[in-house]
């Protein structure tokens, strides 16, 4: 069964207003602390396709040893239901403190 245009748009809409929080994943299966962002998303969903509005940046602590990111969790405003799960092809190392930030970020939904 197709989606209707409008029928997408709601579920978007929906999306958007519960998947806020955002957390890193590491190359040792742990996760960083959720970050809440109100604003990660466009209120307006055009085609299918909500673009991030806020900028969400990270800050790497190196002090217990290197850190491998993976990937990310967005997850729902409860802070404890997954909502998409992400692995990065390319696994970025951090040997001392630093900064990943996540800006233009897109979710498309088909």
């Amino acid at each position: 069964m197709a989606l209707t245009y409008v029928a997408k748009n709601e579920m978007l809409k929906g999306i958007k207003a519960v998947l806020t929080d955002i957390q890193l994943k590491y190359q040792d299966g742990t996760t960083g602390t959720a970050t809440t962002e109100t604003n990660l998303w466009s209120t307006t969903p055009a085609l299918g396709v909500l673009d991030q509005d806020d900028i969400v940046q990270f800050v790497i602590d190196t002090s217990g040893g290197t850190k491998n990111i993976s990937g990310f969790n967005l997850i729902f405003t409860s802070g404890s239901v997954l909502g998409i799960s992400s692995n990065f092809t390319q696994i970025f190392n951090y040997p001392n403190d630093g900064t990943f930030t996540f800006d233009g970020m897109s979710i498309i939904v088909n």
